[in-house]
């Protein structure tokens, strides 16, 4: 080019400015005790349904459960935690009582199922639907504990991992 001074706004038509959006950040970090509190928030809202609903959360183990404020720097710590959060759900309560005789027999097993029983009875249909988004990823969670431990079932670690919003491979400290 043989006039380069016109290499400025107005001067070249072959002349454009490029701007890049700054880079995005992590997500805002929620804190070592937020899925704590998550819980706390479900099982007072549980209790506040109705009057015979006992602690929808039940804990078995004040360790298991101090391993959920912990960070996760690595995959062990990443296991220890999904772990441990699949723990808390095994060990949440939803009685018999609460459920049809058609639900009870339905979900006998798992806690997620029978939460999924007890919402599609008792929630609107606008909170069925929101509750039951949650719970698909509740029982990710279940799922990808699996994953973890049984070798046959890691080849379906990265999908799971994808439902939660965590990349493959993931950053740890950030999953």
């Amino acid at each position: 080019m043989s006039t380069a001074t016109k290499c400025r706004p107005g001067g070249h038509d072959c002349w454009e400015q490029v701007v890049a959006p700054p880079p995005v950040g992590a997500a805002p970090s929620l804190g070592p005790l937020a899925i704590l509190e998550a819980f706390d928030h479900l099982d007072a809202v549980w209790r506040a349904r109705g009057a015979n609903h006992p602690r929808l959360v039940e804990l078995k183990s004040a360790y298991s459960t101090g391993i959920l404020g912990l960070a996760c720097t690595n995959r062990d710590e990443f296991q220890r935690f999904n772990g441990s959060l699949a723990d808390l759900l095994d060990h949440m309560k939803i009685g018999d009582e609460l459920l049809s005789q058609e639900a009870t027999k339905q979900s006998r097993d798992g806690s997620l199922q029978r939460f999924k029983a007890w919402a599609m009875a008792s929630l609107q249909e606008d909170d069925q639907a929101q509750a039951i988004e949650a719970l698909k990823k509740l029982q990710q969670i279940r799922m990808l504990r699996n994953h973890f431990l049984h070798s046959g079932a890691s080849s379906k670690l990265p999908n799971s991992l994808a439902v939660l919003g965590i990349s493959y491979p993931p950053d740890w400290g950030q999953a």
